[in-house]
């Protein structure tokens, strides 16, 4: 891909993938360079769905089992460094595989989503279900998998202190079907205020005076 395809290609997997009800983006600490940023992640109860690398390489952490069935259907790569983990990674040729990033951070992020409820929410969860299917319609295998992954003990949500658990934001799903535990839970990131990472215009500047950097740390320009 040629730079502004490659600027085009992460801009519009960022603007579809932040849409998604909960998800928080943030910059991606280079792991070879302090204080430099190697893309954008994008995390959901303070955990991370996947990221995008400024060569716009999608990498994501998934079950064995959903690896094993994405890698065995040519859908994602293993991760080389990482081959007895979950980690998987998928390296897009053109503009056209914008839709199957898309696809793989949405398998995680509802892997992720089902994990905080319990199996009678998901069941009556709209935007699961949505999702879901959105999957099933690439993999079916995929959707088998995460019924299976719901079979486990739900995860509880990340709240801090003593706050009193938030009403679920899936449609048609009641509170009390979600699990809260706040001496498990883990600390919510640090959300990136949106204005900071997705304005694209030449010469946008914010309050400080300073210019949108992200596509210039990705390297897309």
């Amino acid at each position: 891909m040629t730079g502004n395809e490659r600027e085009s290609f992460a801009t519009s997997v960022i603007d579809e993938v932040r849409r998604w009800p909960g998800v928080e983006t943030r910059p991606l600490p280079s792991a070879t360079t302090p204080g430099e940023t190697d893309g954008v992640e994008f995390r959901l109860y303070g955990r991370q769905i996947g990221h995008v690398h400024r060569d716009c390489s999608v990498h994501l952490a998934l079950t064995k089992a959903l690896k094993s069935h994405v890698v065995e259907e040519r859908l994602a790569e293993p991760v080389e460094f990482a081959p007895t983990s979950g980690w998987t990674m998928f390296e897009p040729l053109s503009l056209d595989d914008r839709a199957h990033a898309v696809w793989l951070l949405r398998l995680n992020y509802v892997r992720l989503r089902r994990q905080r409820l319990t199996p009678q929410a998901a069941a009556r969860s709209a935007l699961i279900q949505d999702y879901q299917a959105a999957l099933g319609a690439v993999s079916p295998g995929v959707s088998r998998i995460l019924d299976r992954t719901q079979a486990r003990p739900p995860r509880p949500f990340p709240l801090l202190g003593d706050a009193p658990p938030a009403a679920s934001s899936d449609r048609g799903v009641p509170a009390e079907h979600e699990v809260h535990r706040t001496a498990d839970a883990e600390p919510g990131p640090h959300k990136v205020q949106p204005k900071g990472l997705l304005h694209v215009e030449e010469g946008k500047r914010d309050e400080h005076g300073k210019g949108d950097g992200l596509l210039n740390d990705l390297e897309l320009s």
